[in-house]
């Protein structure tokens, strides 16, 4: 009978987090989840620099902009598995880009609404343009890192 360690690093390498595996004779083994590539959009900077370092920090692709134009933009030449959006922004509203990606890309990517608009007609709303989740401001980061992190333990969808 082989004995293994299982354990979970929340982060410290490359990898970001995940579940590691070691046998008994300490090989151990990576973490099956793929890399995501994130785009974020928030108008406010300090936020959206955060949230970057986060998320790279936990070992994802992650590219921001501070309008939901840019972001429309960059999605041309970094298509993301995930789209993390603020709703209130000036110009074109987070509402408005969660309907622009989805008639680009159908249901493939996640479209995740962080958001200080958070009554039940705004999550309404965010459900009717396209979001797969809301969380409000301010967020409980580990529930987005959890949400994440099963999202890269999927087959990417095309």
């Amino acid at each position: 009978m082989h004995q293994t360690r299982t354990e979970y690093a929340a982060s410290g390498n490359d990898q970001g987090a995940g579940l590691f595996l070691q046998s008994a004779s300490g090989q151990d083994w990576r973490p099956s989840r793929r890399t995501l590539r994130i785009l974020i959009a928030d108008d406010y900077r300090d936020e959206l620099l955060t949230l970057m370092a986060l998320l790279r920090d936990e070992g994802y692709e992650a590219q921001g902009a501070q309008s939901g134009e840019v972001l429309l933009q960059m999605a041309e030449n970094f298509p993301a598995d995930v789209y993390i959006l603020d709703i209130g922004m000036p110009g074109m509203s987070g509402y408005d880009v969660a309907r622009a990606l989805r008639e680009r890309y159908g249901k493939a990517p996640v479209l995740i609404a962080i958001t200080a608009w958070q009554r039940t007609p705004d999550k309404l709303a965010a459900e009717i343009a396209g979001f797969d989740h809301h969380f409000g401001k301010p967020f409980d980061t580990r529930a987005l890192l959890e949400l994440l992190m099963a999202v890269a333990s999927r087959p990417r969808q095309h």
